[in-house]
């Protein structure tokens, strides 16, 4: 113990230092080819506090998210203050506790499959979250890892949300395995890729067409009759879809990719330089007052894209022009793609400018920020219009390891994400700019006494470019504080991953039963049989049966942390754990001694 000064620590207690100083010598001795970790998560691989405010667990999350409605919330506190109290009494027994641990997962389960929660929701919810790993965690994890040391994650929490967590916060590897209480999600509709990938046949691709219109015209029924037949699924979108899966599908647009950011949409949209429509004012007690250029037909061009995580890509802005001359006179931020073609459309040149500028930088930094292999692909979705399917175009996506799934013509309104959900909320935003521009230019006018005939607002190209322009950084910035809007886009395309939350999965785990289900009754212990040595990690008394299977244990080092109530409950957790860390947000005590377990491998 003396090579491991972060033990001597104030906040950390040793009861029996001659035994722990024996265990940890006989860990070192074995080495990592001998060692496994059963580790709880809430609270023990997370965070209690951050900055002084208490973080969240895996059932936090959920009320933190934003996602469900008030009420679940409000319900779920009331549970939480009920119960978490008991849960924490160090006078009650364990006997006395699991009845009322029981209840309270029961209710709490109950009232969020009351809620609707789908699969989706997780990411999100758990990215809003103040749900944090230890400090330390992210190299821990790699270590272990690194030197193939099994860990196994058992937790009374929802094992969705754990994974997202590790996910979001660090990494998922390979060898963790999470024990938990997982969702079971209605996973009943179709994925529209899979009918967009190459058929051997015609007659196949109309087949598959068919089963696509079924389902999906089925789970898309109306509610009422009133409000006509089901939402798009047409004879026409049945050609359609076979016909193009039959000619152009790509059979890799089905492969299963374990990063959703990696999957991207883009799609182009004009925008009007005088962004209304048939709209007037009224001025209180006065004739209404006609808007100058309502009539304008004046835009230019912008490819929006987003990922099935809600990212916002930032935009591509293509200005009618021979030069760039054309451009606003506005600092756009160096991430924007600002360029031109004669009519302002897109083409093959201002395509090739979006992958090179937008399109791979994106893939790029998450690749980075996320250490994901420099292999794995990223898949895009996109209309089938002529400059982005050539051969040339295709070649750069093949260069850069993108996969592609293109959108049958005509389907546009009913298959392209960004279109579902992006460009109408985009166009609102700016209508909405315009407006607020132009009433207060009226206001001000009419307060330097100018009559509502001679009013005149100035529309010219000069004015309203660097106008736009801010506005559409204003509408950037919108977009991309609202994952939300980005991913309903795909759900509503049928490429986001399905499922309504329709009850939980297996045998309820709470805080008092980790000594049973569904880990103990498999072979995960006896496959590591000759891992003799084990390190726990928890912040429960009910933590301390999480490795009860193992299977020939010659030496378990307990390691509890003690997060509230210490002078209540420090003796009792003495006299149970084997070293107890009080009231400390990192692993650094944990990683100190994996550092002396690890060395003489390096």
């Amino acid at each position: 113990m003396d090579s491991i000064s972060e033990l001597s620590q104030p906040h950390v207690y040793i009861k029996d230092v001659e035994h722990v100083n024996k265990v940890i010598r006989q860990i070192i001795n074995d080495g990592p080819d001998k060692l496994q970790i059963t580790a709880d998560f809430d609270r023990t691989l997370t965070k209690y506090t951050n900055k002084g405010k208490i973080c969240a667990t895996c059932h936090n999350v959920l009320e933190e998210g934003g996602v469900l409605p008030e009420t679940y919330k409000r319900k779920a506190l009331e549970l939480r203050d009920t119960y978490f109290s008991l849960e924490t009494n160090p006078h009650m027994t364990i006997e006395e506790k699991i009845p009322l641990m029981i209840e309270w997962w029961t209710k709490a389960h109950d009232l969020l499959q009351e809620c609707g929660l789908q699969k989706g929701d997780i990411r999100t919810m758990v990215q809003k979250s103040s749900a944090m790993l230890r400090d330390g965690c992210s190299w821990l994890f790699d270590e272990l890892n690194r030197f193939e040391i099994p860990v196994l994650i058992f937790s009374a929490g929802i094992g969705d949300v754990i994974e997202e967590v590790l996910r979001e916060q660090s990494t998922m590897h390979e060898n963790m395995k999470v024990v938990s209480n997982y969702i079971d999600f209605d996973d009943s509709r179709v994925s529209m890729l899979k009918y967009l990938t190459k058929k051997n046949s015609l007659d196949e691709a109309f087949e598959m067409a068919d089963e696509f219109v079924e389902k999906e015209g089925e789970s898309n029924k109306p509610k009422s009759p009133m409000r006509g037949q089901y939402k798009f699924y047409t004879p026409e979108m049945r050609y359609n879809i076979g016909k193009h899966a039959a000619e152009y599908g790509n059979k890799s647009a089905t492969q299963k990719f374990s990063t959703p950011e990696k999957k991207l949409s883009w799609d182009q949209t004009g925008i009007h330089t005088v962004p209304v429509s048939q709209w007037t004012m009224e001025i209180e007690g006065s004739k209404r007052v006609e808007i100058t250029g309502i009539d304008d037909k004046r835009q230019i061009t912008g490819t929006f894209a987003g990922t099935l995580v809600g990212d916002f890509l930032p935009m591509q802005l293509i200005y009618g022009g021979k030069t760039d001359m054309c451009h606003p006179k506005f600092s756009f931020p160096s991430s924007f793609n600002i360029t031109h073609s004669e009519n302002h459309w897109a083409n093959a040149e201002t395509m090739a400018e979006y992958i090179n500028k937008i399109i791979v930088p994106y893939i790029d930094s998450v690749k980075d920020e996320k250490d994901f292999s420099i292999r794995q692909k990223s898949l895009v979705i996109f209309d089938c219009f002529r400059g982005q399917i050539t051969d040339e175009f295709l070649s750069l996506l093949n260069k850069e390891s993108i996969l592609y799934a293109t959108i049958p013509p005509n389907c546009t309104d009913k298959l392209q994400p960004m279109d579902l959900s992006v460009n109408k909320c985009a166009k609102d935003f700016l209508k909405e700019q315009f407006q607020q521009y132009y009433a207060k230019e009226v206001t001000k006018q009419q307060e330097k006494g100018i009559s509502v005939e001679e009013i005149k607002i100035d529309l010219s190209l000069t004015n309203l470019k660097p106008l736009g322009a801010r506005w559409l950084l204003k509408l950037y910035h919108f977009l991309k504080s609202n994952p939300d809007t980005i991913y309903n886009g795909f759900h509503k395309a049928s490429i986001a991953e399905a499922g309504k939350m329709i009850g939980f999965k297996g045998e309820m785990i709470h805080v008092y039963n980790k000594n049973e289900g569904a880990v103990h009754d498999s072979d995960y212990f006896k496959n590591l049989e000759h891992r003799h040595n084990v390190i726990l990690m928890g912040d429960s008394l009910g933590d301390l049966h999480m490795a009860d299977g193992a299977v020939n244990v010659q030496n378990k080092l307990k390691i509890g942390f003690l997060n509230v109530k210490v002078e209540e409950s420090l003796e009792l957790y003495k006299n149970k754990y084997d070293i107890v860390i009080a009231q400390d947000e990192t692993v650094d005590v944990v990683n100190a001694l994996m550092r002396r377990i690890l060395e003489n491998k390096d």
